[in-house]
């Protein structure tokens, strides 16, 4: 192998990254359908190992920002760690714990389970959530499009996360969605739903410690 061909080489393991951990979130899925029912249900459960290294994986993400982003970039992008710290706080059910319904859902602001001062701060903590997420979309939007076109791997990878959240959200309590719409889904359905969701809840932060580690590489290894 030339020089050359070690520099190109070198060019695309960001992309090869990417692609091992996404095939590894994919076997994991596969993997945990393997396993006997009681071996899925102390890995999966709320609080288990699954829902614990999901945390720590987020908190690895927000390390790597702290380590690899200068002061400035931090001063100018702070709201991407913040909302990884969100991330946490979800994770660990706090948005649950602390609320008579939950921050997330719609219950928590219409009809009368929840008193007025507990609504009212409801409103103000999701308020401070969108406009968070709104300034990321205001801010990164347009590079963030421009990578996209570009196939930057640590975009690619950014992306990939996004979309496992919107999978996890479809996979969560499916049966009870559906069964609103008067369809009734075999238990092994359901069952199946649940592990895509609780992995690939942990897939999220996995592909955005990617898209860190990569945005990385991909400064330090440019294309002359």
């Amino acid at each position: 192998m030339t020089i050359q061909d070690k520099i190109t080489d070198t060019r695309h393991r960001p992309h090869l990254l990417v692609g091992v951990a996404i095939a590894a979130i994919a076997a994991t899925i596969g993997f945990v359908h393997t396993m006997d029912p009681g071996t899925q249900a102390a890995l999966l459960v709320e609080g288990g190992p699954v829902q614990s290294l999901t945390v720590v994986v987020y908190a690895v993400c927000i390390a790597l920002i702290l380590v690899s982003w200068s002061p400035a970039t931090l001063r100018s992008r702070w709201n991407i760690p913040a909302v990884l710290l969100v991330f946490i706080f979800i994770e660990l059910d706090l948005d649950k714990s602390y609320f008579t319904v939950g921050l997330l859902k719609s219950r928590q602001y219409i009809g009368d389970q929840v008193a007025l001062p507990e609504r009212a701060l409801s409103f103000v903590l999701i308020g401070l959530i969108v406009a968070l997420v709104l300034s990321i979309l205001i801010r990164e939007a347009r590079g963030f499009l421009s990578e996209l076109r570009d196939l930057n791997p640590s975009a690619l990878a950014a992306l990939t996360g996004i979309a496992l959240i919107f999978v996890s959200e479809a996979s969560d309590g499916i049966g009870r969605k559906l069964e609103g719409l008067g369809i009734v889904l075999p238990r092994q359905m359901e069952n199946s739903a649940y592990i895509v969701e609780e992995v690939v809840e942990l897939g999220i932060p996995v592909m955005f410690a990617v898209a860190i580690v990569t945005s990385t590489a991909s400064a330090i290894v440019k294309p002359d």
